[in-house]
């Protein structure tokens, strides 16, 4: 299973911390363009929430209006 380094993708912008993913999994969790890999403990809790926890990274789903549609807006698989 091919793994590549992500650039954590929390609210923080200055943030530029690698998270090593395989591909596939990697491709699981942004076919749906409200959840982002972050680094564990990255959450802004305020727009959004942990959905799941895996070794070196977590998954995470916007949850308020702003977020969502930025995220939807900029998704290029969209």
């Amino acid at each position: 299973m091919p793994v590549f380094d992500v650039i954590c993708e929390c609210g923080s912008a200055e943030c530029m911390e690698p998270i090593s993913v395989a591909y596939s999994d990697y491709e699981a969790v942004r076919a749906d363009s409200l959840n982002f890999i972050i680094k564990p403990g990255h959450a802004i809790e305020a727009v959004e929430s942990v959905i799941k926890h895996e070794e070196g990274f977590e998954v995470v789903r916007k949850s308020v209006p702003v977020p969502i549609r930025i995220a939807l807006e900029s998704d290029p698989r969209g």
